[in-house]
């Protein structure tokens, strides 16, 4: 799973073992992104995966005040620069850091966050040369 900052460009990931996993994924992300940034989660975009629609999360968000915007189904590119960064970046960036380094396919979680990693410390234009400080992966 993959959480992006529209604002910064700032890119997290975690993996997940199973997509039952990815309300508390989220749940977990919102409350480092208050403690760490000091900053309330305004908005929430996801594609329309069933992972991100249930009652449960709904019900979060809406304690939380999140507005909670899923994209219509089968219009990724209504979500374009988060569906950029996950299907062009990350899917091409790890296999192609694990290529390089000679390790093995299997460590691809490891490959994935430390391209993300590596991402995050490249300058981008959309921070006008501040740092946001690091949530970890």
């Amino acid at each position: 799973m993959s959480f992006l900052d529209d604002y910064s460009r700032k890119l997290w990931t975690k993996p997940l073992a199973i997509k039952s996993d990815a309300a508390q994924a989220i749940k977990d992300f919102v409350s480092l992104n208050e403690k760490v940034l000091g900053k309330q989660v305004i908005h929430f975009r996801p594609d329309n995966g069933g992972e991100y629609t249930s009652n449960a999360l709904e019900q979060y968000f809406s304690s939380k005040r999140i507005s909670h915007e899923t994209t219509t189904p089968y219009s990724s590119q209504r979500n374009g620069v988060a569906e950029r960064v996950v299907n062009c970046t990350i899917v091409e960036g790890a296999p192609s850091k694990l290529a390089n380094s000679g390790l093995h396919d299997s460590l691809w979680k490891e490959g994935m966050q430390t391209f993300n990693h590596c991402k995050n410390l490249t300058p981008h234009s959309a921070l006008n040369g501040n740092i946001l400080p690091s949530l970890g992966h």
